[in-house]
């Protein structure tokens, strides 16, 4: 399985989750779903271990597209990814600004 398979299957099934998450934290019953806290921190860690693997504009480009093809907004991919960079792998916090930037 390649890299970008490997990475479209864990955001999408992030977005899944997140989503499930979501509906379970607006009060919506379904059994039991994981917090959005632990949903996040899965979905930073998938975002960073990516990064990690393809530190590039490129590996930059495929992880807001596999989210945009998850359904995911641009203000959340935005958001997810500064968390992600933030809180996991901040050592891509230049590489993430300079792509933004460009």
């Amino acid at each position: 399985m390649s890299k970008t398979t490997h990475i479209t299957r864990a955001l999408t099934m992030g977005a899944a989750s997140l989503a499930l998450a979501g509906a379970a934290y607006a009060g919506t019953a379904i059994g039991h779903a994981e917090t959005l806290h632990e949903t996040e921190v899965r979905f930073e860690n998938t975002i960073c271990s990516y990064l990690d693997s393809n530190p590039t504009f490129a590996g930059v480009r495929t992880v807001v597209a596999v989210q945009q093809e998850s359904g995911i907004d641009n203000a959340n991919i935005g958001r997810l990814t500064v968390a992600a960079v933030h809180n996991i792998c901040p050592q891509h916090k230049a590489l993430v600004l300079a792509w933004a930037r460009s």
